[in-house]
């Protein structure tokens, strides 16, 4: 599977605009024409369409980040940039707590 951070991608393809409303029908059509192979996951930041909604166009996966997701990693920079994005993170280690309780 290849996960790809929508806006990130289209923010930096020739041609496309983060300021253009379909942006991001564009960018799974352009997925969609078979340059990469396999299941494909594009997330798109949240308020960008329905906030924790998936929907499926054949291999393609579409989600929508909830507002206020927690990403867990042991990644300490990966923690730092989902929390300037406005995400709460944790370390793995708290994961493997909160289960345990």
């Amino acid at each position: 599977m290849v996960i790809v951070d929508g806006h990130n991608i289209i923010g930096r393809l020739p041609g496309m605009s983060l300021d253009d409303p379909e942006d991001e029908e564009k960018l799974v059509k352009l997925l969609s024409q078979g340059r990469i192979r396999g299941r494909i996951l594009v997330v798109f930041d949240p308020g960008s369409g329905l906030g924790g909604s998936v929907r499926s166009f054949g291999d393609i996966r579409v989600a929508y980040a909830p507002r206020g997701a927690l990403v867990v990693s042991s990644d300490g920079r990966l923690r730092s940039q989902a929390r300037a994005l406005g995400a709460r993170s944790s370390g793995d280690g708290d994961l493997w707590r909160r289960s345990s309780e």
